[in-house]
């Protein structure tokens, strides 16, 4: 079997983390993440839940994070895993864990049938005047932040073009660009206002770079970084967010897109909102772009150049990622009353 490399993120010459492959046949994880010497919050946003949960980690300096995917025994996991200790049989007790599972429970994970790349973390840095220096060796594929400070990460299966995927659905695509991170599990766009702007620059010239690395036999990792002036402002150390994405192609798929009235046949400007139960019950069928509002599935559709029996198969897709997301919806009403 292929061995990865290590994935080195740096940013002024500092080490900011590792992204490490672990062979999956082994039975411990997929991949890990090693923050040297760079202290971590978590926050998790659990399906269509607007608040997150916070979760303070005070010595977070000890602990990496896992990825493991899902077994005949065991659904997809995230842990945070405490560093190798002298004594460990003395050292982990009651207090002091050696595994802490993150309470994430409804996870996808890539499969060769995945349509859309699957939100997995983001990663908001803050900076650090505790970051080692960046000690450069073989074996290691390196990623510099340059002037970025946050990074998104996506996970897709070995064989997705994704080249492909940005030609097909450019709506979708520019959606997983743009969108704030963690809208892909809230269904809400309320969380970050000012990522657009982050984005692109006021002439609509982008500022962000997009990385694609292999990270093990079946699995690759998007990664898109880009720029938050105030993040020093908003946060007192480095951030990472996790998501439950078990309806992230739903929620990106079925964003709702407004057209206003055309100037001279062009449009100046367009309008997003979250899908609501209202919109997931028009049924997809052929449809002439009017000016009002729909889903970006049905704008990126209107544009391809597909025969018919491929339209008829996405169009039935569709109408299940609207059942599945209205059926979420329904379910966590029921729980609110």
């Amino acid at each position: 079997m292929a061995k990865y490399e290590k994935i080195a993120i740096m940013k002024n010459g500092k080490d900011i983390c590792r992204i490490i492959p672990i062979n999956p046949n082994n039975g411990e994880y997929d991949f890990k993440m090693a923050f040297h010497n760079n202290e971590f919050d978590i926050v998790i946003y659990k399906l269509l839940e607007k608040k997150p949960l916070y979760c303070k980690i005070y010595d977070s300096i000890n602990w990496e994070i896992t990825y493991h995917r899902k077994t005949e025994k065991n659904q997809t996991k995230i842990h945070l895993k405490h560093k190798p200790v002298e004594n460990p049989e003395q050292f982990f007790d009651s207090e002091h864990e050696e595994y802490i599972t993150l309470p994430l429970e409804r996870l996808l994970e890539p499969t060769v049938n995945t349509l859309f790349p699957i939100p997995l973390m983001k990663i908001e840095i803050t900076d650090c005047e505790t970051a080692k220096d960046m000690k450069y060796k073989k074996g290691k594929h390196i990623i510099d932040l340059q002037d970025s400070n946050i990074l998104e990460i996506f996970l897709f299966h070995q064989s997705y073009d994704y080249e492909k995927f940005m030609h097909e659905w450019p709506g979708i695509s520019l959606n997983v660009l743009t969108m704030p991170f963690e809208f892909f599990g809230t269904n809400n766009l309320d969380s970050d206002h000012n990522k657009g702007l982050n984005i692109f620059s006021k002439n609509g010239e982008p500022r962000c770079a997009q990385f694609i690395v292999s990270i093990n036999h079946d699995m690759k990792l998007i990664i898109n970084l880009f720029r938050d002036s105030r993040i020093n402002e908003r946060l007192a150390k480095t951030r990472i967010t996790f998501i439950e994405n078990e309806l992230s192609a739903s929620i990106m798929s079925m964003l709702q897109i407004a057209y206003p009235e055309p100037r001279n046949g062009e449009y100046d400007h367009l309008y997003f909102a979250a899908a609501q139960k209202k919109d997931l019950t028009i049924t997809s069928l052929p449809f002439v772009k009017p000016v009002r509002s729909f889903n970006v599935f049905q704008d990126d559709l209107s544009k391809r150049n597909c025969s018919i029996d491929e339209r008829d198969k996405l169009l039935r897709y569709a109408d299940q990622l609207k059942k599945q997301l209205k059926t979420a919806i329904t379910e966590q009403e029921k729980t609110k009353k």
